[in-house]
């Protein structure tokens, strides 16, 4: 029965956690006006197949190693990445359960999705399947600290009322009277 609660649990955190909450907040960026030749540098050394293009706080679109590729396979001029980013982004916002990036990396296919706040526009970070899950393994244990903590308090509370029947004072009431 307690498992089936905590599975329950864990279904609704996926509707409860916010894209905001388990969104990775450090990312790697680029400007507009970074040069096609050092895209490459940038992703490997990071480890990455695509950047997020910025300018102004706004995610204006994205350079991955696909379009590296084919920029280098036309023989084309080095350039800005303006010139060679997907415009056409797909984002999630910071305010959408993860429900709905779950439903997202299914249908496009994708590896990662920029967040945007709906209000600003301001781009926020990237989320990924990883960062869901650590996401939703952050939550269970922060909700699972706060029932042992719930737990632990109650037990003290019922420690304390049967010292203080007996006259007795526990090293738990005292550690809760400092």
């Amino acid at each position: 029965m307690r498992r089936l609660k905590e599975i329950h649990k864990i279904q609704e955190l996926v509707f409860e956690l916010k894209v905001g909450e388990a969104k990775a907040e450090k990312v790697v960026t680029l400007s507009p006006t970074t040069m096609m030749s050092e895209v490459r540098a940038v992703l490997k050394s990071n480890k990455i197949a695509a950047a997020p293009v910025i300018e102004h706080d706004s995610l204006i679109g994205i350079i991955s190693v696909n379009d590296y590729i084919n920029w280098l396979a036309k023989g084309d001029p080095d350039c800005p990445v303006y010139e060679k980013m997907s415009r056409e982004v797909v984002f999630l916002f910071e305010d959408e359960p993860v429900v709905d990036a779950i439903k997202s990396f299914d249908k496009y296919g994708f590896y990662e999705f920029p967040v945007i706040e709906r209000r600003s526009g301001r781009f926020t970070g990237i989320i990924t399947r990883r960062d869901i899950i650590l996401g939703l393994l952050k939550a269970i244990e922060i909700d699972y600290s706060k029932m042992e903590l719930s737990s632990y308090s109650g037990r003290h509370f019922f420690n304390e009322t049967a010292a203080s029947k007996e006259g007795k004072y526990s090293a738990a009431v005292k550690w809760q009277a400092h």
